[in-house]
């Protein structure tokens, strides 16, 4: 294995082991394919929590979940491709 390469993998097999060190309050990018259903019983149950923190989770990520999502491509695909009836 090259130098480089070998260096590369071995930062990114540190910043995953890093991630797990970490308390719960540093966001680390991590996301989650679902269904909605799922996401939704996910939301009720940290909503329903006896803890604050989560129920704040549950809140915070059910706001999350109704706004438009923020899509840097989905901008750039709309002004590269613009919707035709859009402009009637």
């Amino acid at each position: 294995m090259k130098p480089e390469v070998y260096k590369r993998n071995l930062a990114a097999r540190a910043f995953d082991v890093a991630r797990y060190l970490l308390f719960w309050g540093i966001p680390t990018n991590i996301g989650q394919v679902t269904s909605i259903r799922t996401l939704e019983r996910q939301i009720r149950r940290l909503k329903a929590s006896e803890y604050g923190e989560l129920r704040s989770l549950g809140e915070e990520i059910g706001e999350a979940c109704a706004r438009e999502p923020d899509c840097v491509w989905a901008r750039v695909a709309r002004s590269l491709w613009p919707d035709p009836g859009a402009a009637r």
